[in-house]
C-alpha cells in the first residue's frame, strides 16, 4: 500500500517549475524558424497546392507544439495523459502531397525542440535542413506552376481520352492528366498544363470547340496565386 501511495504522489509531483522567460525566449526562437520555414516554402516548395495558404498554419503549428511540451514536462501525470487524449483523437488532414507531409513534420520538430529547450540542437539541424532544401531546388529547379484545365465531355461522340491528351499536348507543354470523373454519360478530365501565353489557351479552347460531345471546358489560374 505504501508503494502505491508513493507511486501517486510521484505522479503528482511537479518534476520541473515553467521558467516565463526561458519560455519566452523558446517561444521567440520558434516563431522565428517557424517563420523562416514557412517563407522559404512558399519559395522552393513544388507543391500544386494552394502554398500560401499551407504555410500559414506551420508557424501556429509549431508554437502550439512548443506549448504542449512546455505544459507536459512539467509533469509525468500530465505526459501520460497527453498519451491517452492522443490515443482517442483522430487527425483527419487532407494530406496531398508527401512534400506538405514533410514541412509539417519540420513544424512539429521545431515545436518539439523549442519546447524542451534545445535551441541550439534545433536551430543547428533546422539550418542544415533548410541549406539541403535551398541546395535540391537550386539544382533539381522547380518545377513550373501550370494551369489546370477541366473539359467535360458528354454523348458518344465525344472524343477519346488518347485524343483528348494529344490535342491538350498540341497546345499546350508538359501537360498531364490528373483526374477523371465519370457520371452516366458525362465524363469531365482534369489536367495540369503550361502555356506560354493568352494565345495559346485560346487556340486550344478553339480546338476542342471543334470536337462534337466536348461541353464546359474551364481553364483555371496557379492555385497558389
Amino acid at each position: 500500500m505504501d508503494k502505491v501511495q508513493t507511486f501517486q504522489e510521484f505522479l503528482a509531483q511537479e518534476t520541473a517549475r515553467v521558467d516565463l522567460a526561458t519560455v519566452g525566449l523558446s517561444l521567440a526562437v520558434c516563431l522565428l524558424m517557424s517563420g523562416v520555414l514557412a517563407f522559404f516554402y512558399t519559395r522552393i516548395g513544388s507543391s500544386l497546392g494552394n502554398r500560401h495558404k499551407f504555410a500559414k498554419t506551420l508557424v501556429p503549428l509549431a508554437a502550439t507544439t512548443l506549448l504542449v511540451i512546455a505544459v507536459v514536462k512539467t509533469s509525468l501525470a500530465l505526459s501520460l495523459g497527453l498519451v491517452g487524449a492522443l490515443s482517442i483523437v483522430r487527425f483527419r488532414a487532407a494530406i496531398k502531397e508527401p512534400e506538405e507531409l514533410t514541412y509539417l513534420f519540420l513544424a512539429i520538430g521545431i515545436g518539439l525542440g523549442c519546447g524542451a529547450n534545445q535551441l541550439k540542437l534545433t536551430f543547428a539541424v533546422f539550418a542544415v535542413t533548410l541549406v539541403v532544401l535551398i541546395a535540391r531546388s537550386r539544382v533539381l529547379g522547380r518545377p513550373p506552376q501550370g494551369m489546370l484545365l477541366s473539359v467535360t465531355m458528354q454523348g458518344a461522340e465525344h472524343p477519346s481520352f488518347d485524343e483528348l491528351i494529344k490535342l491538350v499536348a498540341a497546345h499546350s507543354k508538359n501537360a498531364g492528366l490528373k483526374r477523371v470523373d465519370e457520371e452516366g454519360d458525362a465524363v469531365e478530365a482534369l489536367f495540369v498544363a503550361e502555356f506560354d501565353d493568352m494565345t495559346g489557351i485560346e487556340r486550344l479552347l478553339a480546338a476542342l470547340r471543334e470536337h462534337k460531345g466536348v461541353g464546359r471546358v474551364s481553364v483555371l489560374s496557379p492555385l497558389e496565386a
